[in-house]
């Protein structure tokens, strides 16, 4: 976990929007293009963090400096991470509130001032959260997508009704916002979780989430703070959505290990053992035999298994420090 403090560079800055990039130009100009056309940009700052990109990121970043569109700080992280990364933003960020989005994410115009009128009118909210609506780029969704499937690529909601999230319910990584003295008090994203580089790990927003909600803060949802994620045309297939819950079992047994150490790791590997056999497995067979789309979705989760228990193997022999190398 990393110790961060957000900058007071900007007094006058009511909300800082940190964005992360890695190698994604293209993606990321439009991401600034929506956030030119906010009602709120008066209010308003942008931090971008260039994490180690090689491609155009950087001429775009100059384009959008130089335009004065929006209030624009440029910052290079050459330490490969997006949690590094996020808490690279946090101390560059000089609003009240910090807001993350991807850099494949559009927001409509009145995202911002959704975001500011929320913390106003709600004083023990610390962190927002909304939906996240997928974009698929020039294809339909595929059929056999679900919404248990889309949350392993950023994309969810958690119904109509604005409430205060509470278990298992955790923030859209690509659509959250906080107030900046979380970070002061708990700390910044562990840098031992999240992508690093083009490694699928995940898990930074749940292990930060867990601490937050451990010092009595609450975690809101509203229905109308929504944004639009872009689904990449190479993403929509299976191998790719077998990967990711593959890498989503990976991290949560690095997450769990951080949190609970070898014991929480082996009583609920246990308890995944017996759901799976209980479960996924009938169910597994069962749709193979009707031929139903929804045999994707158990191969799915059998790979998210896989991943758990492999890396469940390596913190149980190696120690938990050595289980986090992939």
């Amino acid at each position: 976990m990393s110790e961060v403090s957000p900058s007071t560079h900007a007094n006058d800055v009511s909300l800082s929007v940190v964005i992360c990039t890695f190698n994604r130009a293209n993606l990321l100009n439009c991401a600034l293009a929506s956030l030119a056309a906010q009602t709120a940009r008066k209010s308003m700052e942008v931090v971008v963090v260039d994490n180690n990109s090689a491609d155009a990121t950087q001429e775009v970043l100059q384009k959008w400096c130089s335009d004065q569109t929006i209030r624009l700080t440029a910052v290079f992280e050459p330490r490969q991470g997006l949690s590094q990364a996020r808490n690279t933003g946090i101390a560059h960020a000089g609003g009240s509130i910090i807001a993350f989005l991807d850099d494949d994410v559009w927001v409509p115009p009145d995202w911002a001032a959704r975001i500011l009128r929320i913390f106003a009118d709600k004083p023990d909210v610390d962190c927002l959260t909304g939906p996240v609506e997928a974009q698929w780029e020039g294809i339909p969704p595929p059929p056999w997508v679900n919404d248990e499937l889309l949350f392993s690529v950023g994309v969810g909601q958690y119904g109509p009704v604005g409430r205060f999230l509470t278990g298992k319910e955790y923030p859209f990584g690509g659509n959250s916002a906080y107030r900046a003295g979380v970070f002061v008090e708990i700390g910044g994203f562990d840098s031992r979780l999240g992508r690093i580089g083009f490694d699928l790990l995940s898990c930074e927003e749940v292990e930060l989430a867990g601490r937050l909600r451990a010092s009595g803060k609450r975690i809101y949802y509203d229905p109308d703070v929504k944004v639009r994620h872009l689904v990449l045309a190479s993403r929509a297939c299976k191998a790719y959505f077998l990967a990711r819950r593959y890498a989503d079992g990976r991290s949560i047994a690095v997450w769990e290990g951080l949190r609970g150490g070898k014991w929480l790791v082996a009583r609920n590997a246990f308890l995944r053992l017996v759901l799976t056999i209980v479960r996924d497995v009938p169910g597994y067979v069962l749709t193979a035999v009707v031929r139903s789309e929804r045999h994707f979705t158990y191969d799915c989760r059998l790979a998210k298994t896989s991943g758990y228990l492999k890396r469940v193997v390596k913190i149980l022999t190696r120690g938990i420090d050595g289980g986090l190398v992939s």
